[in-house]
């Protein structure tokens, strides 16, 4: 609208000028029709700025409104995001929770893709709840999870917790041998960050391929029975410990 205003001031002095000079006498014939056809065309113009003027209002507003359903829409993506990850993530660890995990693993097996899963159980987390509180309980479980997301390939294997003191691993694509040196490795790095905490922290764990299952089921079974048998040898290696567990 500015600038058909402008136009607008533009055009009445024009023809003010025009008119002056159309009333002067001693004006030829030719000069007179000269300034009615300079009336006439400032008309025409006048009528062209305001049709153009309309039509830039109109796609001003059509961009504010653009914007603002982009504004919408970003709102509303980061809303479902963030319900999706209320569905789908373990509330305190951030990692998917069991129902989003197991789906996830289900879904490996429904593909034919060959991974190896592995049960991870956090020893004696319920001596530390009830010596030294279910807050560095809580400290306890977010710790090991993190130090799972940490060592885990976040763009093929899948971390979820399965209970209060387990967590899940799906390692794709992963030779047994390989899996059995990487929580290796992650024990060794928790009993490090156990001493930095105080907080008596150590995992059992168990692995199974997933070659020669056709269920989640059976071959968490597998891993789960494999998982036992650490925690009992936990326990004989280091009796004055036992209790804790």
């Amino acid at each position: 609208m500015t600038f058909f205003l402008a136009v607008n001031l533009i055009l009445l002095v024009y023809i003010f000028v025009q008119s002056y000079f159309y009333d002067k006498i001693g004006n030829s014939f030719s000069e007179k029709i000269w300034a009615v056809f300079t009336c006439l065309y400032i008309y025409f113009g006048h009528i062209s700025a305001f049709k153009f003027a309309i039509r830039t209002s109109y796609l001003y507003n059509l961009d504010k409104e653009n914007i603002r359903m982009c504004n919408i829409l970003n709102v509303q993506k980061n809303e479902e995001k963030y319900l999706s990850e209320l569905i789908e993530k373990d509330e305190l660890t951030n990692v998917f929770n069991r129902a989003t995990g197991e789906k996830l693993v289900k879904d490996l097996i429904d593909k034919k893709i060959e991974f190896t899963l592995c049960v991870v159980d956090l020893d004696g987390l319920k001596y530390v709840n009830d010596n030294m509180g279910h807050k560095q309980g809580d400290d306890y479980i977010i710790n090991i999870a993190n130090i799972l997301k940490h060592h885990i390939r976040h763009d093929r294997d899948i971390l979820f917790r399965y209970g209060g003191d387990e967590f899940v691993i799906a390692f794709i694509d992963s030779k047994s041998l390989d899996i059995g040196r990487r929580m290796l490795l992650i024990n060794n790095f928790i009993l490090k960050k156990s001493q930095e905490l105080s907080i008596p922290m150590q995992i059992s764990y168990g692995y199974q391929s997933s070659d020669g299952f056709n269920d989640f089921e059976s071959i968490f079974t597998q891993a789960d029975k494999y998982m036992y048998q650490m925690k009992k040898l936990h326990k004989q290696l280091n009796p004055k410990i036992a209790r804790i567990y």
